[in-house]
């Protein structure tokens, strides 16, 4: 996905096997007529929900999608999690300004050689949450909004050897309302029953009521394929998803989702699973970004 009116960018937001169904979070520009392109490279079905957006004078800069490593044009593969730093990735030459308080990158996981994962953060900070999760072999991206180390960079860590490929779509200056923080678990929930709904308390830490978080949603042990969703408690289900997984597949999503006013974020799927909330930011106040209840706005299946 990218602005209509650029160059067609080498990145890439979501990776698919024949026949799977994926979801990937994307914060995209705006382009030409106030459109945005997508192009696959087979021939599949698209699906497209809105989660929110910012004003043209928001304190976001959103740029055409940029390449800013791929680790199979080098011999080191990442480095281990129990490793302090991982794969350290400076951001200075991709024009990510110094003083940026946190960057949007599209990080995939390819070529790895065990089921595993990956988790994006500032260098130095640990973290216990995930940001990707991959099966052996399996290349998967996903969207993570990340503070940076003192040195302008963040890294990457896998529990697995495997190669890393890191896009930067956008980022928020210093005079942005939105805090990133190291990731962390906020809730873990098991469900038997499609159609429960869980309600999860946003701290006020993260952000406060009304305006939105950054979060992670993962499914995994999930006894048939289906998918999951967020959204604000109080509005009505909506027609989207955040997450689509296969049988006993591990996958997770990035959400931008909006907070209630009562400080809280709904979740539900249609599948025997565990679900997996984390967090990993926030905005302090309203105005920067516009958070809605996800809404289809392209589903080419209906063409």
């Amino acid at each position: 996905m990218w602005p209509c009116g650029q160059p067609r960018p080498l990145t890439s937001n979501t990776n698919i096997r024949a026949g799977q169904t994926v979801a990937a979070a994307a914060i995209v520009g705006v382009g030409v007529n106030g459109s945005i392109c997508i192009t696959a490279n087979t021939a599949v079905n698209v699906i497209v929900d809105v989660q929110g957006w910012f004003d043209a004078g928001s304190h976001y800069t959103a740029r055409v999608p940029t390449r800013v490593i791929d680790t199979r044009e080098r011999p080191a593969p990442t480095a281990n999690l129990v490793s302090a730093e991982g794969l350290q990735i400076d951001l200075a030459a991709s024009g990510v300004p110094a003083d940026a308080r946190a960057v949007a990158v599209n990080i995939t996981v390819t070529n790895s050689t065990a089921d595993g994962f990956a988790v994006v953060s500032p260098c130095g900070r640990s973290s216990d949450a995930s940001t990707v999760n991959f099966l052996a072999g399996q290349t998967a991206a996903n969207l993570a909004i990340t503070g940076r180390s003192p040195s302008g960079s963040i890294c990457v860590r896998t529990n697995v050897a495997a190669d890393i490929i890191v896009d930067v779509q956008g980022w928020f200056e210093t005079a942005s309302s939105y805090r990133p923080l190291t990731p962390s678990r906020l809730v873990v929930a098991q469900t038997s029953q499609a159609g429960t709904i869980f309600r999860v308390p946003i701290a006020g830490s993260i952000a406060p009521p009304g305006s939105a978080a950054m979060l992670n949603l993962t499914m995994t042990d999930v006894a048939v394929g289906g998918w999951a969703l967020v959204w604000p408690c109080g509005a009505t289900v909506p027609l989207a998803s955040n997450v689509n997984a296969a049988t006993w597949h591990t996958v997770a999503n990035a959400v931008l989702a909006a907070v209630n006013s009562d400080g809280e974020v709904c979740m539900t799927t249609n599948a025997a699973t565990k679900l997996i909330l984390d967090a990993s930011g926030g905005f302090t106040a309203v105005g920067d970004y516009h958070p809605l209840t996800p809404a289809r706005v392209l589903d080419t299946r209906d063409a």
